[in-house]
């Protein structure tokens, strides 16, 4: 079975880790890329976890089923099959997305292989069969990806509305964003403001 990829607002999203370990440690740092806001519980919870910067709070004990009522997402990272298989049963029923690190079956999403460029992000996956080849994968497209893209990704970003403020033509407005595309990923990413004046003005001429 293979998976829809789906792209989703974590910002201040109230996001749970059960399990203090290398594995949440991995959890935890992709969450805080993607600015949730991220509790992790276990009674050991190592010291990489701790020093994390960002949203984050750890508390060491055992998890409850009760932290889990108001979260957005859960990971079951914990050392214990039926404590895994509890957290997925209590999430499901109350349709909070999980994902439990010992049995895909259980799972009601699959943690991607990310490649992040700013706003761009890439998402891999194999649908559980094999996280070595997604990372086989990432690792490909972070060479294809350099850094500028996201750069550039801002840039446009910031001009689109003004764009479409001053261009209403709709395919003239669309031949001018990609005309700006390939001046920026021609200059890696340095677009400049009179660049973009420059294309406005040969766009509107046409």
């Amino acid at each position: 079975m293979s998976y829809f990829p789906m792209f989703i607002d974590l910002k201040e999203k109230k996001c749970l880790i059960a399990g203090g370990g290398n594995v949440a440690l991995r959890k935890a740092e992709s969450l805080l890329k993607f600015e949730g806001q991220v509790k992790v519980i276990a009674p050991d919870i190592c010291e990489e976890i701790k020093k994390l910067e960002g949203n984050i709070q750890w508390i060491e004990r055992k998890v409850e089923l009760e932290d889990l009522s108001d979260c957005f997402l859960v990971i079951a990272a914990t050392d214990c099959r039926k404590v895994n298989h509890q957290i997925s049963v209590y999430c499901k029923k109350r349709h909070i997305f999980v994902n439990v690190i010992d049995c895909k079956e259980e799972c009601s999403f699959v943690f991607p292989a990310t490649v992040k460029r700013e706003d761009i992000s890439i998402g891999i996956t194999t649908s559980g069969a094999s996280p070595v080849l997604s990372s086989t994968i990432r690792k490909s497209v972070e060479k294809a990806v350099p850094d500028y893209y996201g750069i550039l990704s801002l840039q446009l970003g910031e001009w689109r509305e003004e764009l479409k403020e001053r261009v209403k033509d709709e395919p003239k407005r669309r031949e001018i964003f990609r005309n700006l595309v390939l001046k920026g990923l021609e200059q890696e990413g340095n677009l400049s403001r009179e660049d973009f004046e420059r294309m406005i003005e040969k766009g509107n001429m046409v």
